[in-house]
């Protein structure tokens, strides 16, 4: 079995994460995408966070009508702040014959470096980092330290540049049609009073709404 697993504060979620999310699926025969809402982003330190019950509502409307489609509440129970690591290894162990994709976006790929224990996540999983058309990338030297990024090969792959860590798993850097979507921008339009529709599935729009959230 193969699954992608999609973290991030969903603060709200929107369509941009939804369609990243289904091509990513199809593109690489995924069986199944989870979405991890994170529960104290350690990088996410110069804004408050909507509260993780309201986070993970929105996120479990929002997927509810794609069967091959998941939630996950596991870094929203952990009362400390959530790492990337600690999060695969507990995939791991519970599902231990299943092939691991952790999909990010270039912008979150470049701090990559600062994440922590960051070298370890290359032996927990595959990476599939998301790019628009235009980006082009013919080293990982461009954002991983220099005697990291050495340990690994480039490989022909048609979905997009794929860099090979020796023991096997890969970073894949690919291309997606690139919606011009931002949480900052559905936030910052509620709080001016306008419009969010068909930014954000019509159940999340509809429970912003109900529970008068971003208003301030």
């Amino acid at each position: 079995m193969a699954i992608g697993l999609l973290g991030g504060t969903f603060d709200p979620i929107h369509i941009g994460h939804l369609r990243s999310a289904e091509e990513i699926r199809e593109r690489f025969g995924l069986d199944r995408v989870i979405f991890i809402p994170a529960g104290h982003p350690p990088h996410k330190t110069r804004r408050q966070v909507l509260a993780a019950r309201h986070r993970f509502a929105m996120a479990r409307l929002a997927i509810a009508q794609n069967p091959a489609f998941a939630i996950d509440d596991l870094e929203l129970r952990k009362p400390e702040p959530s790492y990337t690591i600690d999060t695969l290894r507990a995939f791991r162990r519970d599902h231990e014959a299943t092939e691991i994709h952790f999909i990010l976006g270039i912008d979150a790929f470049q701090e990559f470096a600062t994440w922590n224990k960051y070298e370890s996540i290359f032996t927990e999983c595959n990476l599939v980092v998301t790019t628009r058309p235009q980006y082009t990338m013919k080293s990982l030297g461009e954002i991983l330290p220099p005697e990291m990024a050495e340990t690994f090969r480039l490989a022909q792959d048609p979905r997009g540049a794929r860099f090979v860590h020796p023991c096997g798993t890969a970073v894949h850097i690919v291309a997606i049609a690139f919606l011009e979507i931002s949480s900052t921008r559905i936030r910052e339009a509620v709080r001016a009073g306008r419009s969010i529709r068909y930014l954000v599935p019509r159940e999340v729009e509809q429970y912003i709404t109900m529970h008068g959230l971003y208003r301030r």
